[in-house]
């Protein structure tokens, strides 16, 4: 796989990609959140988002989460990470962290209680 994904990922990143993931996220949501509470997540838990685009549901879960959990958000651009960060301090979360990381390189062994990914797998090779 080349080092640079994002030179052949065919959807806008930054601020454009930001605001439209925000879109899907909203469209999305009540069903996200059903999901998120099916899936048995609780305060203490630790949630992997992979593939967060622009953090809505990272930061969705982070909530859920307060105080005692915790969410590992990860993508491959820099800027919509930034701008999830921003969100995230915006709403006082302080249980989220955001990694620049490609999905093929997660090395976390028994860390997470859920692992999630929304829209990743229609992105990879």
């Amino acid at each position: 796989m080349p080092e640079n994904n994002e030179n052949h990922y065919v959807i806008s990143g930054g601020e454009a990609g930001k605001n439209r993931l925000n879109l899907l996220s909203a469209v999305m949501q009540p069903y996200t959140s059903t999901l998120l509470q099916n899936l048995g997540l609780k305060e203490a838990s630790a949630f992997l988002d992979n593939g967060c685009g622009g953090g809505n549901v990272a930061i969705m879960a982070a909530k859920m989460l307060a105080p005692g959990g915790s969410v590992v958000a990860t993508d491959i651009d820099e800027k919509i990470l930034e701008l999830a960060k921003k969100d995230a301090e915006i709403a006082g979360l302080d249980n989220i962290s955001f990694l620049k990381q490609e999905a093929h390189e997660l090395n976390y062994d028994k860390h997470f209680d859920i692992a999630y990914a929304r829209f990743l797998l229609s992105h990879l090779s």
